[in-house]
Order: structure tokens, then C-alpha cells, then sequence
């Protein structure tokens, strides 16, 4: 059989790109493969360029609240690989929604810190907010903190291949999901249980829900920023790229 070369990057590289049919054996490619420790390097760039906007916004002084130092512990870290939805637009019951699955090429990972009793500590690139969130502040302590932690324990008890995050879903508190068995399934946290994702959407979706999914709250770049956008046109100095540890992937 003849052999293809596929640049894992091409998955979010360029802005029409959408998955293939083999996106399950790519998207666990890319995360095996994938440097931690640029990404972690990229949002902090990003963390600092925002705060910065926002100190410059609002008048305030740097000095006096100054910007969380992302520490670099991968063995503390569960990277979590977000993904969304594009040209849904064009989407009827009956076709297959993995067909419209690419990796959010402006977040790419969202990463949770958890300590030796898999307690939360802290996230990076969680929803739209930037950078690095100390899990003991703000909306995210307490209840959430805790529901956050449920989720990770109830879906790694499914042994899964790899957590996945589209927070597009996030409005049904819907937004985690996980790869097993060469299929993606959505945890639904009210309810505990999961569904494959071609049942969800189908089951819990009309189809002008389905149809708008590839839209997504942007990523928090700059105050005065957009927050509303549809998916894979986001401009190029908004990408999170960094180069693949293993940069071709053999096909059969």
C-alpha cells in the first residue's frame, strides 16, 4: 500500500485546514509529540503582553500586581489538547461531525497543575481567561475548583487516550471530552454519564445548534480585543505554534 506523509502541524496551521478521517490517530499523534515547554513559553508571552494592555488601559501600576511566572513541572501538569468545530455551517444529520473537528489553533492546550493528591492547584489557557489562574483565586475556587477535579477523576477512570477540551460546548457545562477506542465522547457533568460525540450532538443538538458550533469566545490577547469569532479565521499573529517533537507521522 502506497505510504503518505502528513505534517501533523497542518492540522491548525492554516485556517481552512479541518480534520480528516484518520483525526483520532492524529489528534493523539500531536499531543504525544507535542513540546510542552514552548507552549508554556508562548502563554506566558501572551499572559504578559495582555497584562500589559490592561495596566496600560486602566492606568494601573505594574508593580503593584505583578504577572504570575508560569512554572515549567510537567510532571504536576495534565495537558488537556482543545479542539473546535469548523464549517458547521454546511453540517446535516446523518454526516459524521469528526469531519468538522480541528485543534484550536489559538489556545492548542489547556494545562492543569495538580498536586500529589491530584488537588487542583492552578490552569493555564482555561476558556478565554489568559495565562496562568492560581486555583485558590477568584471564580474558579471553591465549587468550580472542586466540579473541575470531579471531571478529571470521573473521566480517568474511562482509562482514556488523551482529554480533550472544546469550549464551544462549554455552555452545556459540556465542554470536556476524552478519546477512547478510536472514538470521542462527551462527559456530561450534570448527569455523570458520557456519549459518543456523533450520538451528542444529535441527541442534544437541533441542527441550527449544530450548525453554529464553529463559533468560539477568543481567547483573552488584548482588552480592547474581539471576543466572538468564527472558527479557523483567526489571524496568524493570534496562533500558538510551536514545532512538533516528531514532525511527520507514516500513515499505511
Amino acid at each position: 500500500m502506497k505510504i503518505k506523509y502528513i505534517i501533523i502541524l497542518s492540522l491548525f496551521l492554516g485556517n481552512n485546514i479541518y480534520a480528516q478521517d484518520n483525526i483520532i490517530s492524529q489528534l493523539k499523534q500531536f499531543s504525544k509529540n507535542a513540546d510542552i515547554d514552548c507552549y508554556l513559553d508562548k502563554i506566558q508571552k501572551r499572559t504578559i503582553n495582555y497584562y500589559y494592555s490592561l495596566y496600560e488601559y486602566s492606568n494601573m501600576d505594574i508593580t503593584r500586581s505583578p504577572i504570575a511566572k508560569i512554572e515549567s513541572n510537567k510532571e504536576k501538569i495534565i495537558p488537556i489538547l482543545t479542539i473546535q468545530f469548523v464549517n458547521t455551517e454546511n453540517y446535516n444529520f446523518g454526516d459524521d461531525i469528526y469531519k468538522h473537528i480541528t485543534i484550536d489553533s489559538t489556545r492548542v492546550f489547556t494545562l492543569v497543575y495538580v498536586d500529589k493528591r491530584n488537588n487542583i492547584s492552578a490552569y493555564i489557557g482555561l476558556g478565554g481567561l489568559p495565562g496562568y489562574l492560581n486555583a485558590n483565586d477568584g471564580e474558579y475556587k471553591g465549587k468550580k475548583k472542586r466540579n473541575i477535579e470531579k471531571i478529571l477523576i470521573n473521566i480517568n477512570k474511562q482509562h482514556p487516550d488523551l482529554i480533550l477540551y472544546c469550549g464551544t460546548l462549554s455552555s452545556n457545562d459540556d465542554g470536556f471530552m476524552y478519546i477512547k477506542n478510536d472514538k470521542i465522547f462527551v462527559y456530561r457533568v450534570v448527569k455523570g454519564d458520557s456519549f459518543e460525540l456523533n450520538e451528542y450532538i444529535t441527541k442534544f443538538y437541533r441542527l441550527d445548534g449544530i450548525r453554529s458550533l464553529n463559533y468560539s469566545i477568543v481567547p483573552v490577547f488584548d482588552i480592547n480585543a474581539d471576543r466572538f469569532r468564527r472558527t479557523g479565521h483567526d489571524p496568524k499573529n493570534e496562533l500558538i505554534v510551536c514545532p512538533s517533537k516528531l514532525v511527520y507521522q507514516k500513515l499505511e
